[in-house]
């Protein structure tokens, strides 16, 4: 019925839930990509990987998850076929407004829950591990002939190690975007394929939309928000939007590195127009000398 999406998967969606009566691919979905079934008692997402992470979320811990209180959508099957993972997930069509997008009290209150269930808890099973390595920086700096910018990002790097510890559990990609809103104002996360360990600035900073729009008040606002409903974090207001702007940083170099590796993967233009707000992100880091 569709060229991108197996006959094999196809088939099985059917015995899962009916007879699939179309299939709408959907875009801004890297590999095998996503794909919305229309089926003749509604739609569902399918969504297949060549990774196992979102694949392996769903059968290991979105239990756990979804018990702790953060919405997470719902999955009627997952499996192996073709070489690939697949998920067949609910279908949220509406996506979290723009004018909610700097509100963050309902999204951090979702993100603290998920970072308090996971304190500590360790994933056996991980298939994502952030990290920040030379290889990294050097893959972003084929974007950027800056040695100023070379240098900092250097020396960010050097600093970086605390926000890759084990803290907690992370759904490693909270932008905007993957945020849907169900109909009944229910908050649903989407996106799980880098669910992994780690500092919980990595989810706070990826959450704050926009490289350019990163601004010191904005960290310092979600910082509050966030150890107001998080008691276990014994560091400072400061400290926690110090390594959110570290996270931030990490997150368009990381972005960078990948588009030069893959840059069939990415969406034309966006890695030159990260470039030419780097110099920003740079100047927004504050190079101080503590632990996280």
């Amino acid at each position: 019925m569709h060229a991108d999406i197996p006959e094999a998967v196809t088939s099985w969606v059917a015995e899962l839930l009916g007879a699939v009566d179309n299939i709408q691919p959907l875009s801004g979905i890297a590999g095998p990509g996503a794909f919305r079934v229309h089926l003749t008692s509604g739609s569902v997402i399918v969504k297949g990987s060549q990774a196992a992470g979102e694949r392996l979320f769903y059968e290991r811990y979105a239990p756990r998850v979804r018990e702790a209180g953060v919405g997470i959508p719902g999955v009627y099957g997952t499996a192996g076929l073709e070489g690939r993972h697949w998920v067949v997930m609910e279908d949220i069509p509406s996506a979290l407004p723009r004018s909610r997008w700097e509100l963050f009290d309902d999204t951090i209150t979702q993100l603290a829950r998920l970072h308090a269930r996971g304190w500590n808890e360790p994933l056996a099973d991980a298939v994502f591990s952030p990290l920040w390595d030379d290889a990294v920086t050097q893959a972003a700096l084929t974007w950027c002939g800056d040695a100023a910018i070379g240098d900092a990002l250097v020396q960010a790097q050097h600093q970086s190690a605390e926000i890759f510890q084990p803290y907690t559990w992370l759904s490693g990609d909270p932008n905007p975007t993957n945020w849907r809103v169900r109909s009944d104002g229910t908050l649903v996360l989407l996106d799980w394929e880098r669910f992994c360990l780690g500092h919980p600035a990595i989810d706070l900073a990826i959450l704050l939309p926009g490289a350019n729009g990163f601004r010191r008040e904005t960290a310092e606002q979600a910082a509050r928000l966030w150890m107001a409903r998080s008691p276990r974090y014994a560091g400072s207001v400061e400290m926690l939007a110090d390594a959110m702007q570290l996270a931030k940083l990490w997150s368009a170099v990381e972005f960078l590195a990948g588009a030069a590796r893959e840059p069939e993967r990415w969406p034309p233009g966006a890695a030159a127009s990260l470039v030419d707000h780097l110099p920003m992100i740079v100047a927004q880091r504050q190079w101080r000398q503590h632990s996280f």
